[in-house]
């Protein structure tokens, strides 16, 4: 009698996950910051921001302010914006009067030294939303508005849980909800950086349905919209819906799946990063009313060339969704925050190696690892013929 061959669970990609150990346990005003939900998360070589923010437990950390005044912040909205150094690892907070007050839910972007935040509500939820365009510049350490030019629906709408991006001379906006129980809209627009004019696109196509907290990722040619969440439920990652910068056409396109574990569930409020071909989400909420809820905790890779997924080895420590990453360079990610229950903001900060480090950032890391105080030595490291994009990570 031959025996059924056994069925051997074929060997994922592996992933190292390790909690991140802050150095500065204490900060001059006696804080660090607060664990949050709906913040924004970006990343140069040097440092990871953390903007903005939502924590419903209230105390006098929080700017008391009332919550429906425009301009001000909630109780409960973290307009703030700190910032984690990855050679020294140690957070530090950019205070500001000037900082952006709709500061839960906002998107941003990073390039060139500067930051830019978009959008965003206070609470109560969208109560008080906006459509200012704000711009942080890292080096002098400054906020400011930027002033646009655009009358009616050539002007994004007031909302939060959109998506921005750059792509050549624009910044495109995407989606986002307009009130707490109304449905998010699919609107997409765009800001040339150059006249700072807002425009309207209307694609050729079937465009997307409306919706919030999704992901975008782009290659040369189009950007990719991943799930996100509406008021009944939130969309698939099987099918993604395109869009092409050269035709001004939306574009239906296929996954593969992989071949276990089939598709990432559908979802929202999920973490995402992006190295040229590959895009890596971490976590979420998958809901369908009226009676399912489940936050996530699992890791996918989507390659953009072969346009398949694959299921990756390890799930986050935590099922977690509101949470944000960002990666300094490739191979690496840095997930933060989120909510690991109805009632709790984690601050927890992940470091996320998920592909191979180049021999130099190996070579940086073992050297930061040896030296800590490595910050105090600039000079040495230059003399010693370090490169200076390195000794610029201080």
């Amino acid at each position: 009698m031959e025996k059924e061959p056994i069925a051997m669970e074929e060997s994922r990609p592996q992933v190292c996950i390790q909690k991140v150990e802050v150095q500065n346990q204490r900060l001059v005003d006696d804080r660090l910051p607060v664990g949050r939900s709906g913040h924004v998360c970006l990343s140069d070589k040097a440092n990871l921001y953390i903007y903005g923010g939502y924590n419903p437990v209230e105390g006098p950390y929080y700017a008391q302010f009332p919550n429906t005044i425009p301009n001000t912040p909630s109780r409960q909205v973290l307009a703030e914006l700190w910032k984690f150094n990855y050679t020294t690892k140690k957070w530090a907070e950019d205070v500001s009067s000037d900082i952006p007050r709709a500061a839960a839910s906002s998107c941003g972007t990073i390039g060139n030294g500067k930051i830019l935040v978009f959008g965003g509500t206070v609470f109560p939820f969208g109560h008080v939303m906006s459509n200012d365009l704000h711009l942080y510049d890292i080096k002098s350490k400054t906020w400011s508005k930027v002033s646009t030019v655009g009358v009616g629906t050539a002007v994004p709408n007031k909302a939060y849980g959109q998506s921005i991006f750059l792509h050549g001379k624009y910044l495109y906006v995407f989606g986002g909800a307009v009130s707490f129980y109304a449905e998010p809209v699919s609107e997409l627009h765009r800001l040339d950086l150059k006249t700072k004019e807002w425009q309207s696109l209307s694609p050729r196509g079937v465009g997307p349905r409306g919706r919030y907290k999704q992901e975008v990722v782009t290659d040369s040619h189009r950007f990719y919209i991943l799930g996100g969440g509406h008021l009944l439920g939130v969309e698939g990652l099987d099918v993604l819906c395109t869009f092409s910068f050269e035709d001004n056409a939306w574009e239906e396109v296929s996954t593969l799946p992989d071949r276990q574990h089939g598709y990432p569930m559908p979802r929202a409020c999920f973490a995402c990063v992006q190295w040229r071909d590959d895009v890596y989400i971490f976590g979420g909420r998958h809901y369908a009313v009226p009676h399912t809820n489940q936050v996530l905790g699992d890791i996918w890779h989507l390659s953009l060339r072969s346009m398949q997924w694959t299921k990756m080895g390890r799930d986050l420590p935590k099922p977690t969704y509101f949470q944000s990453a960002a990666s300094p360079y490739k191979g690496l990610a840095y997930v933060y925050g989120g909510v690991i229950n109805e009632n709790t903001r984690t601050s927890d900060l992940y470091e996320i190696q998920i592909g191979v480090l180049s021999l130099a950032d190996l070579c940086w890391r073992r050297l930061v690892d040896l030296h800590p105080d490595l910050s105090s030595c600039a000079k040495q490291l230059a003399d010693l013929g370090v490169p200076q994009d390195f000794i610029e990570r201080l």
